[in-house]
């Protein structure tokens, strides 16, 4: 798993020192205590002139922290490498809630691909209703978008999600997964883990741990298929973060049995290429 380096943090400081023994000037070493306040994202990261998204949700290469007009995001496609980008001109008119769906994408997404790539979350966002998960990601795209009501959008999305009328399917369990890692990265904590655990408990109920579960909610899509098998991956490492780094839970993913497959490259992901699932003991 990618691990940012941490060259360049500035964490709290109490009374000018950096929480080495009282000696001002002097960096935590590597080794040393884990820093257990770190959230999963850092929401404020795209405001500033010179921050960039950290923790689980930073990018794996500098050059998207490069990219041109970060708080007003360019539509792209993703090639084939993960963070090979073709930008294209934003549609005009675009209101303010589309504009945090395309900050998902663009700043959020690439650390996290476990959704449906953008083209094809467009198209299914035609067919279908999927107002929950859409809620999700505005809230989080929201981060990076200076203008936007990011607590409003935050309580709307978890209203949405924990409404009668939603759905319980895998969009349900992705959009409260999305919204988890948000509001660890606004340091709700606590909320954030109950949010993690009732998707847990969802993703348990109709059986997201099995390897046949893809297959049948995959509607003949090897795409959404794949889409499901990255998202008990992800659920399965984001719980492993909050366990390891905040302590506050029991890493409970790890003994929960499971045969979901292995998530494919991300560049055949991206790029709708259908391939064989890997499973732990599999051979090239």
């Amino acid at each position: 798993m990618y691990v940012r380096s941490r060259r360049g943090f500035k964490g709290p400081r109490r009374n000018g020192t950096n929480g080495t023994n009282g000696t001002p000037g002097k960096a935590s070493s590597v080794s040393g205590t884990v820093d257990r306040s770190c959230p999963l994202v850092n929401p404020g990261a795209a405001r500033g002139p010179s921050n960039v998204p950290s923790g689980l949700a930073t990018p794996p290469d500098h050059r998207l922290q490069t990219l041109p007009r970060a708080v007003d995001p360019l539509l792209f496609d993703i090639g084939q490498e993960l963070v090979s980008f073709e930008p294209k001109a934003p549609p005009p008119g675009l209101d303010l809630r589309e504009r945090c769906i395309e900050a998902f994408y663009y700043h959020f997404y690439p650390a996290h691909p476990f959704i449906l790539p953008r083209d094809a979350l467009f198209k299914l966002r035609k067919e279908k209703p999927i107002d929950h998960l859409e809620a999700a990601m505005r809230y989080v795209g929201s981060f990076y978008v200076p203008q936007a009501p990011n607590v409003a959008l935050g309580l709307e999305a978890e209203r949405t999600v924990y409404h009668a009328d939603c759905p319980k399917d895998g969009f349900r369990v992705q959009a409260m997964l999305i919204l988890t890692i948000g509001l660890d990265g606004y340091t709700y904590q606590e909320k954030a883990l109950q949010i993690l655990v009732d998707a847990q408990d969802l993703a348990l109920e109709f059986g997201m741990n099995k390897r046949e579960f893809a297959f049948i909610n995959g509607n003949g899509s090897d795409l959404l298929e794949e889409s499901w098998r990255r998202t008990w991956w992800e659920m399965y490492i984001v719980d492993g973060m909050i366990a390891g780094v905040h302590q506050k839970s029991t890493f409970r993913m790890k003994e929960i049995p499971a045969d979901v497959g292995l998530p494919c490259e991300e560049k055949d992901f991206a790029s709708g290429v259908s391939c064989e699932p890997m499973s732990f003991g599999s051979e090239d």
